[in-house]
């Protein structure tokens, strides 16, 4: 059926594949977008409702038991308007997250007077230092966010033999990028490779700070989300690990599967 070009827009490849054969062919059957598109009945009829529901396929006004596609320009525009609410709303969720985490996180740093649960590490030596050594002990799970799109190529260099020995040990591994990955290819290429290996790979619009949690146990987040080399703090008080294992998996219910066209 070939690639969808609006993929982006939240329409996969069959559906595509369907409503531009409607624009071509409005009065054709099941059977005939079935031939034409090379899918089965079942496939078209679950196109057909996607495409009802996304606003794409409406009622004749001359009968309104008989669907007929939007124009392409309006369908565009009514795809755009669509991923656009979904961002905002994500942006807000992901805001109203990110705020909620701070918060706990300032009140275990303040409660944190042994220094047991709150370590900050003040240069990126100290944090790679300590990376490598969570890695290492790390036994069941691996959680991240990786905001920004493109990865600094230092850092996957750096990361990808830790990844390696962590999904050899048979470490479960959910990754979260930006949707923007995919317009770096250093970053995308290091994407497929984690999902190519047994990792599991999503992406977001919008993340809402780098993080790493090992084995919910001990994270580790930026001291500035600006600036990653002002150095990170790891966090190992029960509070805070439960609220940053919360928070990535509420963002990874709402993601999208990395997947290579």
């Amino acid at each position: 059926m070939g690639d969808s070009v609006l993929s982006a827009l939240g329409i996969d490849v069959t559906a595509e594949a369907v409503y531009r054969a409607l624009l071509d062919q409005p009065d054709w059957g099941v059977a005939e977008i079935a031939a034409q598109v090379a899918g089965t009945d079942s496939q078209v009829h679950a196109a057909l409702d996607r495409l009802t529901e996304l606003g794409l396929l409406r009622p004749r006004f001359s009968d309104a038991s008989v669907l007929r596609p939007v124009g392409l320009d309006v369908g565009v525009q009514i795809l755009l308007a669509r991923r656009e609410e979904e961002v905002r709303r994500a942006q807000e969720e992901f805001a109203a997250g990110q705020a909620a985490a701070l918060q706990i996180l300032e009140a275990e740093a303040a409660a944190a007077g042994t220094g047991h649960r709150y370590e900050e590490l003040s240069s990126i030596e100290q944090v790679q230092d300590r990376l490598e050594r969570l890695a290492r002990t790390c036994i069941r799970r691996l959680l991240s966010f990786h905001p920004g799109g493109a990865q600094p190529a230092a850092q996957l260099a750096a990361s990808r033999p830790l990844d390696a020995a962590l999904l050899a040990r048979g470490v479960e591994m959910r990754t979260l990028y930006q949707d923007s990955v995919r317009n770096d290819q250093d970053t995308f290429r290091y994407a497929q490779w984690l999902t190519e290996s047994g990792g599991q790979v999503r992406t977001a619009p919008v993340l809402p700070i780098r993080m790493v949690l090992f084995d919910d146990r001990a994270a580790l987040l930026p001291v500035d989300p600006e600036d990653s080399g002002a150095g990170a703090v790891q966090f190992s008080g029960p509070g805070v690990i439960t609220a940053l294992s919360a928070l990535h998996a509420a963002v990874w219910e709402q993601a999208a599967p990395f997947v290579v066209d």
